[in-house]
């Protein structure tokens, strides 16, 4: 920290998704112990559980570079999956059940692994998919502590290359919902503000910008 107060933040973007960009705290333990087992898991699948904005997305990309979208993924692709692979979202309005279906007993029959992500457990209509899903090993996401969510406000100031004072930060803590999306959103509405208002981010600013929040609902 300089002599005025001000957290010296670099002005350049880091590479997305690096091991090194990602905040190894707490919350992500369970997740981080899974995925350093591998290949040795007891399972052929695993699901990361975890709410929007998380990091699941980040650990999913540092974990393997074949990445699938389920709500896109076809059987072509399950034929061709490789010895690694991760499927996202499974639990998004309008993934096929039938194709999940076939990703399980296909990745279980030639013993490949994947990685499946979801922000909840999901609801499962076809029972066969239902009695598979229930044995896949599940790593959940945490809530962020206080030195998370500061760690996490200022990985995405520095992103969008922002100045901000500690005295704002220490303002943000006691005021902030305790959730990754609330933080997404408190600094993409913070930048808002400032871009639009020319102004710093300040106490008032960061007030304002909560309050926004919190009357918009703006996550």
């Amino acid at each position: 920290m300089s002599k005025n107060g001000q957290l010296p933040l670099p002005l350049t973007y880091p590479s997305q998704y690096q091991q090194s960009d990602f905040i190894n705290a707490p919350c992500y333990q369970e997740v981080v112990q899974w995925l350093n087992l591998y290949p040795n898991w007891y399972h052929h699948a695993l699901l990361i559980l975890g709410p929007a904005s998380c990091g699941k997305t980040h650990l999913t990309r540092i974990f393997t570079k074949h990445i699938y979208r389920a709500k896109d993924l076809t059987f072509e692709d399950i034929m061709y999956m490789p010895e690694l692979s991760a499927v996202e979202d499974i639990d998004e309005v309008g993934v096929d059940e039938t194709t999940l279906f076939h990703l399980y007993n296909f990745t279980a029959e030639k013993n490949k692994k994947v990685l499946l992500t979801a922000r909840a457990m999901p609801f499962w209509k076809l029972p066969d998919l239902k009695s598979r899903m229930a044995i896949v090993p599940v790593a959940k996401v945490g809530l962020p502590d206080d030195k998370t969510i500061m760690l996490l406000i200022l990985k995405e100031i520095t992103e969008r290359q922002l100045d901000i004072e500690s005295d704002v930060i220490d303002y943000v803590l006691k005021h902030i919902e305790r959730s990754f999306e609330y933080v997404l959103s408190f600094v993409r509405t913070v930048q808002m503000l400032s871009l639009a208002q020319k102004r710093k981010i300040t106490i008032p600013l960061a007030k304002e910008a909560l309050n926004l929040i919190s009357e918009e609902k703006l996550l």
